[in-house]
């Protein structure tokens, strides 16, 4: 049952996740970071099971999709942030300190800002998931310690390994003369920054 489960779930969620990131990144880059921060995440977690001796239960199989789904989160944060600070309009050299659009201080810049939330939202969940701790029943208190570590995992990898992996792999190209720049999903006009401004 389990089985079939996850065979059936997480292609699924892996699906629509690559579909979101098709329609919010639209460069093959980018979702690739994205699809190897998630497996980072996944191996990374599982492997805690394995290592903390803790055997696969039915409660388990919602773990690879709310992992899949809070590290893309947490992914497209990241990603159109930088992406923002990157479009930003050619600044003086006065400004370049405080503003700055290459790619290594845009990531910077994006981390100091959205990596603050990314904390509190982490901090706040990997409470929550650990209150199952108190529970008298084993599997429960397990699938909260597992999903707590997978949570934290999932913030290290899209808020540490993946950025740091994006700058690298931007800055080499652009030092070849590929432009990385790119728009962050919905702006600069357009029917869907129209349809996002009515929220």
């Amino acid at each position: 049952s389990m089985s079939d489960s996850l065979a059936i779930v997480s292609p699924l969620a892996f699906l629509f996740v690559v579909v979101a990131l098709l329609i919010a990144y639209r460069d093959p880059l980018d979702i690739g970071l994205g699809i190897a921060g998630i497996f980072a995440v996944l191996i990374w977690t599982f492997g805690f099971m394995g290592w903390a001796g803790i055997a696969f239960n039915q409660m388990f199989v919602a773990i690879p999709v709310l992992l899949i789904g809070l590290s893309i989160d947490y992914a497209i944060h990241v990603f159109m942030r930088h992406r923002e600070q990157r479009e930003l309009p050619h600044v003086s050299n006065e400004q370049a300190e405080s503003e700055p659009t290459d790619v290594r201080g845009s990531m910077s810049v994006a981390l100091a800002g959205v990596g603050v939330a990314l904390v509190w939202v982490t901090a706040t969940t990997v409470i929550g998931f650990l209150s199952n701790l108190v529970s008298p029943i084993g599997p429960i208190r397990e699938f909260g310690i597992v999903s707590a570590f997978g949570i934290l995992a999932a913030m290290v990898v899209f808020g540490a390994l993946i950025p740091a992996a994006k700058v690298e792999v931007d800055s080499r190209l652009e030092a070849y003369g590929i432009e990385r720049r790119k728009q962050a999903f919905g702006t600069g006009g357009g029917r869907l920054a129209d349809v996002l401004s009515v929220g």
